[in-house]
């Protein structure tokens, strides 16, 4: 009975400790030659390394339909779009290779709008455009 009990201490230990690791792996924004700009209607960068969240604010007038266009290129790892409100997300979209898109997004509400990249380990290149309708 004492090594199932010692076993089952030792798997619980192991979990506890391996789960608080991962946690603290959530921390801060790491990138490498980062190179880009954040202006009205329009974001974008090169880098050789992303690894956390990244978001810009879509700058346009409360209560109006914007357009968004993107264009990626992720050489390596993993890069997550989503443009998100409070209430919604419009977009969420796992990023490979070379990729071309839009999407028209309406604004009844005059919510304020996030443009959001998660990367894991990710390399590449990205460019947002956004304009008012």
């Amino acid at each position: 009975m004492k090594i199932q009990t010692a076993a089952i201490t030792l798997f619980v230990s192991m979990t506890v400790t391996f789960t608080s690791c991962s946690l603290l792996h959530k921390g801060a924004m790491q990138t490498r030659n980062w190179k880009g700009s954040d202006l009205p209607g329009h974001n974008y960068a090169t880098f050789d390394y992303l690894n956390g969240t990244q978001k810009f604010e879509v700058k346009v007038n409360k209560k109006s339909t914007f357009y968004f266009k993107y264009v990626t290129n992720i050489k390596a790892g993993k890069l997550h779009l989503s443009i998100e409100s409070p209430t919604r997300v419009i977009l969420s979209e796992d990023l490979r290779g070379a990729q071309t898109d839009s999407i028209t997004v309406g604004n009844p509400a005059g919510e304020t709008f996030q443009i959001v990249l998660v990367g894991s380990r990710a390399a590449g290149s990205f460019d947002f455009k956004y304009a008012e309708l």
